[in-house]
């Protein structure tokens, strides 16, 4: 497999997608690691995980739960490219509209770490939106045949199941 990722995070079903794991996360990833993760930590700052976002830098907080407008990690991408604040600084890949969108409504939402899209309020209304930031992928078809020899199954068991009323056949 190749090193590089895709441009929208992959996920099977969107309704329970958890928002900061499977969408915002990944913007994180591909737009702020290079400069705020474990690997290096300008302004103090790590973007990598919960409790280094909720740590903060060496500026304080960058993360206001509910207010993205009080939110370093939202107001610094909406800054004119020209203001040496603006996030990520010119010259690194910039994130699109729709992603800078995507954090400002997590931040807004409350900025759950750990909550599924389906149980935030405006969900659906948000809904097109945020298939628009991902890629879907097939869930694996889950097959209900062994897939090597196996040994035949306890009689006693199988009768039990029959008493029951269950319909039991050899594969």
């Amino acid at each position: 497999s190749s090193d590089k990722k895709p441009e929208k995070p992959v996920i099977t079903n969107l309704d329970e997608a958890v928002l900061y794991t499977d969408l915002v996360q990944p913007v994180l990833e591909s737009k702020c690691y290079t400069c705020h993760s474990s690997k290096k930590q300008k302004g103090k700052l790590r973007l990598d995980g919960q409790e280094w976002i909720e740590k903060g830098g060496d500026e304080g907080l960058v993360l206001v739960a509910h207010d993205p407008s009080k939110s370093p990690l939202y107001e610094r991408l909406v800054l004119s490219e020209l203001d040496e604040l603006h996030m990520p600084p010119k010259g690194k890949p910039q994130p699109s509209e729709a992603e800078i969108e995507l954090i400002e409504w997590w931040i807004a939402q409350g900025a759950s770490f750990d909550q599924p899209l389906q149980e935030i309020a405006g969900y659906a209304e948000k809904k097109s939106f945020l298939e628009e930031l991902v890629s879907y992928e097939e869930a694996p078809k889950q097959s209900y045949l062994p897939e090597g020899e196996v040994t035949a199954a306890n009689l006693e068991d199988l009768e039990a199941l029959q008493a029951l009323g269950a319909m039991v056949i050899p594969v």
